[in-house]
Parts: C-alpha cells; sequence; structure tokens
C-alpha cells in the first residue's frame, strides 16, 4: 500500500459537522431536528481522541458554499486526515441548506480534494441523507463508493459513506433508518469507537483501514495484479442455476457426491440432485429461516432455525427423527465436534455444547458480547468462534475456556475457515478478510477487495480461497501472494454460503434465491 495510507498518530485529525435540521417552511423540506444527537455524538466521540472540531450548523446553501471555498486554502498540515460528516435532507446528488436550496455534495469533494495541504492526507466522508419521497427509487445508492456514479474525484485516497433514509427497504447491510432518536448510522459508526475503550493508535489504525477498504482504485489495482496461479484462468460463468426456493438461501451442506442439500429464509430445506440439477426433496417442518446445516452421518442431518429449534432428519425415508427445543436460543450456525457432540453458535451471545446421544446439552461457553455468527473446529480440542462483537475467540475444549481473543476486525465476524493447521481465514462486515497465525495469534495478512460485507469463505485448495460478499460477487485468492486472481459474477444479491462439491467445482447460495454452481478450473488448466 501506498505511504499516503499512513495515519499519523502523533498527529490527531480534523473534524466538520455540516447538519442541518430545520428548514425554511417555503422550501417545503422536512425538519430533522434530531440531529443535535448526532452532533453531540460526533463530538463527544472524537473530542476524546484529540481531534478538532468544526461545526456548521443550520446554514444556508450560500454560507455552506463560502465555507467551502474558504476550505480550499486552509492549511491543514498539522492534521493527519479530515473527517467529513453531513447530516441533512437530501438525495444522492444534493442536500439542502436551511433556506430550503440544495448544495451539490460533489462540492464538498472539490473543496478537499483541491486543497493542497491535503493531497497526500486521508479524507473520509461519511453523508446520510433522508429524502423521504424525493428520492426516486431508481437514484438511491447502498452503502458504497459514492464516487462511482459522480465521478467528482480520482485521488487515492478519499472514502466515502453514503446512505440514505429509503435504502433500508433494501435491506443490504450497514443501512440504518432515519429513527426518532437521530441518524441510527451515524450513531452506529461513532459508537464502534466511543464505545469499545481503546487506546487513540487502535482507533486511528481503524480509520485507516476504513480508508483502504473501501478505496475504490486501490482495489481496482489489487484485483488486477497479474498473477500465475492454478486458477487464473477461471470460468466466469456458472454451469447451472437451482431455482426453488423463494427466499434467502442461507446455508448449503453436501450430503454426497451427487446431492446437496440448501436451507432457506423460505423456511424449507431442500435437496438436489447434483446429476440433473433437480429438486429431489423439501422438508418443509420449520416455521421460520433456517441459518445452517450439519451433516451428523451419512444418514442424518442437522437443522438449525429461527424458531428456536434443531431438527435431525432421517435422510433413508426423509422424516424428522427428533427436534430438540432451545427455548430463548436462537440458532446461528454449527459446528460438528466429533460423531456425538455438536457446537452451536447462538443469538444470545453464547457456544452451546450439546451431546447428540441423549440431545442435552453438556456445558455453555460465554465471553462474546454479541450473537455468536461463525464456529470453526481448529482441531479435536480447539474451536474457534467469530461474533458481531467483531472479536475471533479460540477455546480449549477440553476445560471449556477461552484460550485467545483476535482483535483486528473493525466490524461482526460472519465467517471462518481453517487454511491449515496454523492458519485461520476470517471475513467481516468491514469487507475485509484477515488471515491469522493460530501459533502466535497475530493477523499476518489482510484481503482486500470486496466493497461490501464478507459473509462466506471456503478454501478451494492449499493456496487458493474463495469469498462471497454482499457486493454479489465471488472472489478467488492466491493465498501465496495475497492477491485476488479472480472474479465470479453471476448472482443478483448478496452471496450467503459455499461449499465445495469437489475440486473443481463451487456451489454458492444467495438472497437472490437461487444456488449457482461454478466450474473453478478451464479444460485447458485440467489437461496442465
Amino acid at each position: 500500500m501506498s505511504d499516503k495510507y499512513c495515519v499519523y498518530i502523533p498527529k490527531p485529525g480534523k473534524v466538520f459537522i455540516f447538519a442541518n435540521g430545520y428548514f425554511n417552511r417555503n422550501s417545503k423540506v422536512e425538519d430533522q431536528p434530531n440531529i443535535h444527537n448526532d452532533i453531540e455524538l460526533i463530538e463527544k466521540t472524537f473530542a476524546n481522541l484529540g481531534y478538532d472540531i468544526q461545526k456548521k450548523i443550520e446554514a444556508s446553501s450560500k454560507e455552506i458554499e463560502e465555507h467551502l471555498t474558504e476550505i480550499k486554502s486552509t492549511d491543514f498540515s498539522n492534521y493527519s486526515c479530515v473527517i467529513i460528516f453531513i447530516d441533512s435532507n437530501g438525495d444522492l446528488d444534493k442536500i439542502y441548506g436551511n433556506d430550503g436550496k440544495m448544495v451539490f455534495v460533489r462540492r464538498f469533494f472539490e473543496s478537499f480534494k483541491q486543497n493542497q495541504t491535503l493531497r497526500d492526507r486521508s479524507k473520509l466522508f461519511f453523508i446520510d441523507v433522508c429524502g423521504g419521497e424525493n428520492i426516486k427509487k431508481s437514484e438511491t445508492l447502498a452503502c458504497g463508493n459514492f464516487i462511482s456514479k459522480s465521478q467528482a474525484n480520482q485521488e487515492k485516497n478519499i472514502l466515502n459513506r453514503y446512505e440514505t433514509a429509503e435504502d433500508f427497504k433494501s435491506s443490504v447491510n450497514f443501512l440504518f433508518i432515519y429513527y426518532f432518536k437521530g441518524s441510527q448510522y451515524l450513531h452506529n459508526r461513532c459508537n464502534q469507537v466511543y464505545n469499545r475503550n481503546e487506546e487513540t493508535e487502535q482507533i486511528l489504525q481503524k480509520i485507516k483501514n476504513l480508508i483502504l477498504i473501501e478505496d475504490s482504485n486501490e482495489v481496482k489495482k489489487q484485483s488486477e495484479k497479474n498473477t500465475s496461479n492454478l486458477y487464473q484462468n477461471t470460468i466466469k460463468a456458472c454451469t447451472s442455476t437451482l431455482r426453488g426456493h423463494t427466499d434467502s438461501v442461507n446455508c448449503l451442506e453436501l450430503i454426497d457426491q451427487y446431492t446437496l442439500a440448501s436451507g432457506s429464509c423460505d423456511t424449507t430445506i431442500k435437496l438436489w440432485n447434483l446429476k440433473d440439477k433437480t429438486c429431489i426433496n423439501s422438508f418443509e417442518e420449520h416455521t421460520n429461516s433456517i441459518f445452517c446445516l450439519q451433516l451428523i452421518d451419512k444418514n442424518t442431518l442437522a437443522s438449525g432455525s429461527n424458531n428456536e429449534t434443531i431438527k435431525f432428519w432421517n435422510l433413508k425415508n426423509s422424516t424428522c427423527k427428533n427436534i430438540i427445543e432451545s427455548g430463548t436460543i436462537l440458532v446461528r450456525c454449527f459446528q460438528l465436534i466429533d460423531k456425538n457432540t455438536l457446537a452451536i453458535g447462538t443469538e444470545n451471545f453464547t457456544i452451546e455444547i450439546m451431546n447428540l446421544k441423549n440431545s442435552t446439552c453438556i456445558y455453555t461457553l460465554d465471553a462474546h458480547k454479541d450473537s455468536v455468527r461463525c464456529l470453526q473446529l481448529i482441531d479435536k480440542d480447539t474451536l474457534a468462534s467469530g461474533s458481531c462483537d467483531a472479536n475471533i475467540k479460540i477455546w480449549n475444549l477440553r476445560n471449556n475456556t477461552c484460550i485467545e481473543t483476535l482483535k483486528g476486525h473493525i466490524y461482526s465476524v460472519w465467517c471462518l475457515e481453517l487454511i491449515d493447521t496454523n492458519t485461520l481465514a476470517s471475513g467481516s462486515d468491514d469487507f475485509t478478510i484477515k488471515i491469522w497465525n493460530l501459533q502466535n495469534y497475530n493477523c499476518i495478512n489482510t484481503l482486500i477487495g470486496h466493497t461490501h460485507s464478507v459473509w462466506c469463505l471456503q478454501l478451494i485448495d492449499n493456496n487458493t480461497l474463495a469469498s462471497g460478499s454482499s457486493d454479489t460477487k465471488i472472489k478467488i485468492w492466491n493465498l501465496k501472494n495475497n492477491t485476488c486472481i479472480d472474479t465470479l459474477e453471476g448472482h443478483q444479491d448478496s452471496v450467503c454460503c459455499f461449499k465445495l462439491l469437489d475440486n473443481r467445482t463451487l456451489a454458492s447460495g444467495s438472497d437472490d434465491n437461487t444456488i449457482k454452481i461454478w466450474n473453478l478450473i478451464s479444460d485447458q488448466n485440467l489437461n496442465t
């Protein structure tokens, strides 16, 4: 990465707050009076870090324009970065001054871009607008890179996060509706920093990471690096699409060489014949979304649901042979420890270890501060867990204790994948994949390329990892040089889950309700 991404720890940054909550009655722009809650939290968060804070509150469009003109010539050489919060009514291209007249968002980008003292310094924009009916559905922009449409700036060190309340309907991760206490989006971002009680250096490192994550130009450069790898010529078109679910496909499990199981938010489990790509059975006894599947033995499949039950299915006669009522525990993920023991990650922040012989919980692992979203067995005595508290915990299953906590992700950890006995991969809401050394528990690499949350990971071979994301893409990574060597496009919504069918075939489940089958190696590569 370029040196320009360095955030100098001894030099705090500068925070700008542009916020309007009250508007001229003739403008027909709705008031948002609770912006003062946002301002208070932003001030508290960054004053605590020693940042200099400048506010432009309830300003007219003319006053905002004049201030932006001044910014072009302001000396920022004593600051490590600038962070700009914009909180107002508006839409994709503009916000409103309190006189009801618009100011184009590109003007903010241009003013900071043209300042020569900020040329090699990081510039972060957090924009939350609430436009109601003024925002056309086709114009709304989900969480991501604003300049992909505005083209207002081509510098590599500008990060943009843009939200609209209208986008809440899309249920894409990171989207938060404007609620009665202010902008939940801005509150969430500030609370991530303020409530973790971390040292300034750690928080500044997170700001640096955010810049790296969403820098679209850097992402493109990383993705286009030329590499020599078995999967360099990956076929970009899927070979089959399995249709039958009527809602998101959350989980996949391989039953045997020719049979795949899928669990969905439509409350069903479907079995697919991989030879002719047809649905051969559907289990429909759950009453809520199914989040996880686990093959217990060749004749038994376990399923976990949002309706506080775990069901065990007899695959010979397609019947439910056992139901475990989990009380108030919402099941999120499974990991088979051995033929008699199942680990269950829950929404209740815990991991329940279950004896499959008598269907009882034999002990509970309790250390996470938010829901447990993924589990990975390291060896017969060691389990890893990822959580919405942004941490990964390593557990000793012999004495049921947490032996280490891996910190480095900024937001929720959604997936874990064991690379080898000494290496673990994790995917997160912070758009990154981190590679961890399990000997010293250090993060040894961060893979940057996705533009939304990383939901799933799958090891293809010793040197190749697949990742699926809310950006609808599957990326293939070379683990030797930590580069993205291919991107598979075909899903129309988030890629939620993977299952490797054989050494050349990957199945992916998606929020677009489909399962796609991908051939990972071209015939040319197979012959070599």
